[in-house]
């Protein structure tokens, strides 16, 4: 709920974002995952309103239920993977602004 918080770099060593982390961060603006990080849990980034654009890497296996709910504001995801590599994520309900944003796709250089 920090709701001034802008920008944050999560260091290298983090292998998970834990439930509710960064709920709540309205002015948050864009994020960058690092290569640790394997799974995004439940809410992690809801309600972060602000948020236009994240980049995920590929080592990235799962994304929980309501993960970027309320990020009305999302328009481009930009991930390490492939597409075939983006279609094996698990990504949980309640999602729809991540999943309707616009995926680039580093390794294929191919969008959505």
């Amino acid at each position: 709920g920090c709701s001034s918080l802008t920008d944050i770099e999560i260091p290298d060593s983090v292998t998970s974002i834990g439930v509710f982390a960064f709920s709540g961060c309205s002015s948050l603006t864009d994020i960058k995952i690092p290569d640790s990080v394997t799974s995004i849990s439940d809410s992690a980034f809801s309600f972060c309103s602000s948020l236009t654009d994240i980049k995920i890497p590929d080592r990235v296996t799962s994304i929980g239920d309501n993960a970027f709910d309320t990020c009305i504001s999302l328009v481009t995801v930009h991930y390490s993977g492939t597409k075939d590599q983006k279609q094996k994520l698990s990504i949980g309900a309640g999602n729809k602004f991540l999943l309707n944003a616009s995926w680039e796709y580093d390794s294929s250089g191919n969008k959505n």
